[in-house]
């Protein structure tokens, strides 16, 4: 089991926990009845299904398929059923909110990379302030993330600050308004944790989008933090 513990499989259990959900699923194969759980992700970006796609056939010895839904979202999914036992003794709960495993927090290289598939999952980065601007990275979740955050404070030396918002969606179909909530923890990049960003963040962001502001952020900004 130890041979998959590395930076691209902390990556992967990061990605798992925002974009992913395990799913059961009642089948019927020769007139007897069972339960089928599966592990699906889905995004609209299809770099991040193809970097789980590449991760899991590599891992679990999978042939995980790539689909496009109709909505234009990109999925796939494979069998959890006898993955679930492997899941428990590496920590791994795909629950929200999500929680880093033990031994994610046992290494700064897999720490760096499991919030990198965070920030690519359900992660922003933001430059806010004109004058002295001031790069934020925030991660969202329907549940406040007191573990994640003890872990960044713990481990990146620096505060985070967990916000309780909400937003309104509007459904075309019924006709009506939904309000939710979500949780954002967020924290800045300062000169406490600007090293291993560098070191350990940057390198495993797989959206170029996310990955363009925390560089040129750090590339251009760092002198004023």
């Amino acid at each position: 089991m130890k041979s998959f513990i590395n930076p691209y499989f902390s990556y992967w259990t990061g990605l798992s926990q925002s974009d992913g959900s395990l799913k059961k699923h009642s089948c019927l194969k020769n007139n007897k009845s069972y339960e089928q759980i599966t592990l699906e992700f889905e995004v609209k970006d299809k770099i991040l299904v193809e970097k789980f796609q590449k991760i899991t056939n590599s891992v679990f010895s999978r042939n995980l398929k790539i689909f496009q839904r109709a909505k234009g979202t990109w999925t796939c999914h494979i069998g959890a059923k006898k993955l679930l036992p492997i899941f428990d003794k590496l920590d791994i709960d795909l629950k929200d909110p999500p929680n880093p495993p033990r031994w994610i927090k046992e290494k700064n290289i897999f720490f760096g990379a499991y919030l990198a598939g965070l920030i690519d999952g359900d992660g922003n980065i933001t430059v806010k302030r004109k004058k002295y601007p001031q790069c934020a990275i925030r991660i969202f979740s329907g549940s406040s993330q007191k573990e994640l955050k003890k872990a960044i404070i713990d481990i990146l030396k620096c505060s985070v600050n967990i916000s309780k918002r909400e937003k309104t969606s509007y459904f075309s179909l019924e006709k009506r308004y939904i309000k939710g909530v979500y949780y954002t923890s967020e924290f800045v990049i300062s000169h406490k944790n600007i090293d291993f960003l560098m070191k350990y963040v940057v390198p495993m962001i797989s959206l170029k989008r996310k990955k363009t502001v925390l560089e040129n952020y750090i590339k251009n900004g760092s002198n004023r933090i």
